[in-house]
């Protein structure tokens, strides 16, 4: 589990708001500046809060689009029965780097019914090729074994099942969904998982950043002892979509700092 921090200058947050800040300066000049102060710290925070609903917003909708694209290949009758009988040819015909370079994916893969890996791929858009996921961000993927806990075959739930993580590979923490691979009508038995996932690199905290007027850090949650929110709140069901609860505290007279979790 990890949070998005933005630790930004109260400053920069209260510019946003000229209108505001004019206010504020007329205050201070005939007296009441404490009362104003506090009215522009409740402004920052709610400033603040906006930009960090935001930032979640985005998180989901990569969530949705991923899992939008892993759901499509999971209930293909042709995968159905590939991973039932390898045909050799098949996953060199269906998968190649053209067609999926195109989509936001960056990793994507097949498991057994016991979490053995048949394929795990990553999509190595520098080359323009499709390359097996290396060892270190594998065996990291691999050991989540709760992307492969799906509800028993005669369940009706496992048709809409699917699992959510935020992987903390060797490289960069990874954004992976899984689903059952199930027949067309999305019945079982399920044959194996079928996984989807992007990396969350500096580029993209980079454009969430210039896009949000945010200065972003992505966090494991273990780093979070200083903080005084209450982690009894935050969800461990890794099934639950990111939490969109922004936590936002002025710290002093230069900083205001708002955190989500993942």
């Amino acid at each position: 589990m990890f949070f998005v921090k933005s630790l930004n200058l109260r400053l920069k947050v209260l510019l946003l708001s000229n209108a505001s800040f004019i206010i504020l300066l007329l205050g201070i000049a005939i007296g009441i500046r404490q009362p104003i102060l506090q009215r522009f710290a409740w402004l920052e925070q709610e400033i603040m809060q906006k930009k960090l609903v935001r930032v979640a917003d985005r998180f989901v909708q990569l969530v949705e689009m991923l899992d939008s694209s892993a759901k499509a290949e999971t209930i293909w009758t042709e995968m159905y029965v590939y991973m039932e009988e390898r045909h050799p040819t098949f996953y060199r015909d269906t998968y190649s780097f053209e067609g999926m370079a195109i989509s936001i994916i960056d990793v994507f893969g097949m498991l057994d019914r016991k979490g053995n890996f048949i394929h795990l791929d990553w999509i190595d858009r520098r080359s323009q090729q499709l390359k097996p996921l290396p060892e270190p961000s594998r065996a990291d993927l691999l050991r989540a074994r709760q992307l492969i806990s799906f509800p028993e075959d005669c369940n009706l739930a496992l048709r809409d099942s699917r699992n959510l993580a935020i992987i903390p590979t060797t490289d960069k923490p990874l954004l992976v969904v899984s689903r059952p691979i199930l027949t067309r009508d999305a019945t079982g038995p399920h044959r194996g998982t079928f996984l989807m996932g992007l990396f969350i690199d500096g580029k993209f905290l980079t454009q969430l950043e210039k896009y949000n007027n945010l200065e972003l850090e992505l966090t494991p949650i273990s780093s979070v002892k200083s903080s005084n929110r209450n982690l009894s709140n935050i969800a461990t069901n890794i099934s639950n979509i990111v939490q969109i609860s922004p936590d936002i505290r002025v710290l002093d007279k230069e900083w205001i700092m708002g955190e989500i979790y993942l």
